[in-house]
């Protein structure tokens, strides 16, 4: 039984024929008697709650029986509409596309010579080293096909330049899709540098072979720029292991940034001439001997031992910057005296240990330090730092400071003075 939830009384009746046009053209209209309906009689027997005889049920129902086959007429008409309604949309999305080519035709950027459309190109697709995002569960983020499937000439200006595949980053290897986009890029690419990420924090059993393509002698010898951030450390061991086993060097690497909570040592004797920025987060890299054109060092959850060992490593460094320092229960410091030539120094202390610091400050003397940075990542921290202070005051001892910047670490007054007596 249908269920009618509105009040019937308030339904507002015709008191004529009612006549749709439904064409313009021919002039044919639908049409309904609802006039002739006796809904005034109707209301007022469903308000008095009138129920009728045995007689009278059969004159309701033949009543009921001519509005259903009205109804089924309107539905009827309601269907046939809304048939020529899809078909006319149907036409007119296909008239959109057609003048969607007209507009592509007449655009702007057809009239620009080869050179300036592919310096468009190579900002699109390469101005951040992740615009291209080789993922298995997103497909919308790699540009450099997008550009290619637009048109041939497009398509043919994309192929023709290799810059525009080099620059990738890599959230996953373990399906087949992601996989075969990396091989793509890397064909493509051809000879030119390859800058990458690796973003692997999701990304834990990945079968080498996912990997060789990234580093094979050709492609190893192309790195220029290269990130790699991991939860997993056989990850790193994998891309990093054939580099060493194979004694190769990385003669284009110019930056290289490792992310991974590697528990040992990884010893790193790769031959890098061209390197100027390391980034080292909970890795202890040995580097085993000096690599003189490294000018930028960055370190995080390393402890003092690890730190000293690639300063000494490290002597033409212009830039450092030690973030959170650990302390390694089975690791003991001897006290040493290094020095460190950098001319910027940024002390990052979030949950650093206190003891980790105080060995820092106590062993490194800056002879050439211009800027020192102190900034607290968790501003919500409201302990006084002063803990390290006397530390802090020795090393400052020790330089030729001019320049101390302060970002959210709440020292106390007599420590802050402290240091700028120093």
């Amino acid at each position: 039984m249908a269920h009618f939830s509105e009040s019937i009384s308030q339904c507002v009746w015709p008191k004529e024929r009612v006549s749709t046009r439904l064409c313009a053209k021919c002039g044919d209209s639908f049409q309904m008697d609802l006039h002739e309906l006796k809904l005034d009689e109707t209301i007022r027997r469903v308000r008095s709650g009138y129920s009728p005889d045995v007689s009278e049920r059969a004159v309701y129902s033949k009543l009921l029986e001519d509005a259903q086959e009205e109804m089924d007429r309107c539905q009827t008409e309601l269907r046939r509409l809304q048939e020529l309604s899809q078909a006319i949309e149907a036409q007119q999305e296909l008239l959109g596309t057609y003048m969607a080519g007209i507009r592509c035709i007449m655009s702007p950027i057809y009239k620009l010579p080869q050179e300036m459309l592919g310096e468009i190109f190579q900002y699109v697709c390469c101005g951040d080293i992740s615009a291209n995002r080789i993922c298995y569960y997103r497909r919308d983020q790699l540009p450099t096909l997008t550009l290619s499937r637009v048109c041939i000439r497009w398509y043919r200006l994309v192929t023709a330049m290799p810059v525009l595949w080099s620059s990738f980053a890599i959230d996953s290897l373990d399906k087949p899709v992601s996989s075969s986009l990396l091989n793509m890029f890397l064909a493509r690419s051809r000879s030119h540098p390859i800058d990458f990420t690796f973003d692997g924090y999701y990304s834990y059993a990945i079968p080498a072979q996912h990997l060789a393509s990234l580093t094979t002698v050709d492609n190893t010898s192309r790195w220029r720029h290269v990130a790699i951030s991991v939860e997993e450390c056989s990850v790193v061991e994998a891309i990093l292991q054939p580099l060493i086993d194979g004694s190769r060097n990385l003669p284009g690497l110019v930056s290289l940034h490792l992310d991974a909570p590697l528990l040992t040592t990884l010893s790193f004797p790769v031959d890098c001439p061209s390197l100027r920025s390391l980034t080292l987060d909970r890795v202890p890299l040995d580097l085993e001997y000096p690599r003189l054109t490294v000018t930028y060092l960055d370190l995080r959850g390393l402890s003092p031992e690890e730190t000293f060992r690639l300063i000494r490593c490290c002597p033409n460094i212009q830039m450092l910057a030690l973030r959170q320092p650990v302390e390694r229960e089975e690791e003991v410091t001897e006290a040493i005296n290094i020095s460190c030539n950098t001319a910027m120094f940024t002390v990052a202390f979030g949950a650093s240990d206190h003891n980790a610091l105080h060995k820092i400050f106590d062993s490194v003397t800056f002879p050439k330090l211009i800027h020192l940075e102190l900034f607290q990542p968790n501003w919500r921290v409201i302990e006084p730092q002063n803990f390290f202070s006397a530390s802090l005051c020795s090393m400052l001892e020790r330089c030729q400071l001019t320049h101390l910047t302060i970002h959210s670490v709440p020292f106390i007054s007599a420590e802050l003075l402290r240091l700028f007596l120093c």
